[in-house]
């Protein structure tokens, strides 16, 4: 009986952790390939096991709704560490923000752009941005390469 306990500590400790262990694992950028390797490696162990857990515990009828609940913050977790790591430039949610008038700027107003900050202000909603559409900047302030600024994107 003791193993069970032990059996199924293993699983929820699992659990809870695999996915935010797998979005802090997307926060490193690494230069050199076979860290990258072994790093997306240990990525992809994570989220599987954070997959497999969560199925166990939330598809279950039997289970308990706190177990439930535990399996549906696995496949979030999951679902967000996939994303970070692998589709870093895919966002909806600012897009439809930004289309709503719904996203903020820094100094609180409503800003369609979102690049220029407070100086949006002084440009129609009508006008595009200087620096291109939002949906091609990244995350570390490069663009994609195919804005001019040549095969690395802006330096």
């Amino acid at each position: 009986m003791e193993s069970l306990v032990k059996l199924v500590a293993f699983m929820l400790l699992t659990t809870l952790t695999s996915g935010p262990l797998a979005i802090a694992l997307t926060l490193i950028t690494d230069k050199n390939l076979l860290l990258k390797i072994l790093r997306r490696i240990l990525h992809g162990v994570l989220v599987m096991a954070s997959l497999f857990f969560a199925l166990i515990f939330s598809v279950n009828p039997e289970m308990p709704p706190a177990m439930n609940l535990i399996g549906l913050f696995a496949f979030i977790m999951a679902y967000i560490a996939l994303r970070r790591e692998y589709f870093p430039d895919f966002r909806i949610i600012d897009a439809l923000l930004s289309k709503l008038g719904l996203r903020k700027n820094k100094a609180g107003k409503t800003n369609v752009e979102g690049i220029e900050g407070q100086n949006s202000k002084d440009r129609s909603s009508h006008n595009p941005s200087p620096f291109g559409p939002l949906m091609k900047w990244r995350r570390n302030g490069s663009s994609g390469g195919d804005d001019g600024h040549g095969p690395g994107g802006q330096h």
